[in-house]
Parts: structure tokens; sequence; C-alpha cells
């Protein structure tokens, strides 16, 4: 598919209302999936999870995937923070 825009989150900064859009050329041939917005269970806190995105590197540069391990140190509502694994 054809993107002819993406839009990042209007108070993004790095870290922080880290979403975007891409605005598609034409229709996709599938129905997008609902953003969940349920809250996250009790005993995640302290479990290991994946993370995959493409932040910035140890040196600065930005747009390659990368993926890790990270620790759920914190649940709060509407928020989580992580550590890395």
């Amino acid at each position: 598919m054809r993107a002819v825009e993406g839009r990042l989150h209007p108070a993004w900064t790095a870290g922080e209302n880290d979403i975007g859009v891409l605005i598609l050329a034409e229709d996709a041939p599938v129905a997008p999936v609902p953003l969940d917005s349920s809250a996250l269970p009790a005993d995640i806190l302290g479990r290991t999870t994946r993370v995959v995105g493409f932040g910035a590197d140890e040196e600065g540069r930005t747009g390659s995937r990368r993926s890790g391990t990270a620790r759920v140190t914190a649940v709060e509502a509407g928020t989580f923070s992580i550590a890395a694994d």
C-alpha cells in the first residue's frame, strides 16, 4: 500500500505520545484493527516483554528496526514504564 502522508501525535516528544498514523492512497484491503485501550493486567508488573521500534540507537541514529526485551517497572492509568532487561 502506498502512503501519501504521515502524521505524528500533536503532543509528540521523544519518549512521550510516541504514536503516529499513515494516510493511505486508497482504502486498505482489510478492516482496521481497533486500538486496545483496556487496562493492563495487574500481574504484568515485573514481567519481561519484547519491545520493537525504530528509536534512536546508542549513537543517536534512527530508522533501523530494532528489538529487545524490557521489564515492566510501573503501571498507571493510561501509561506504563519499562526498563532495559
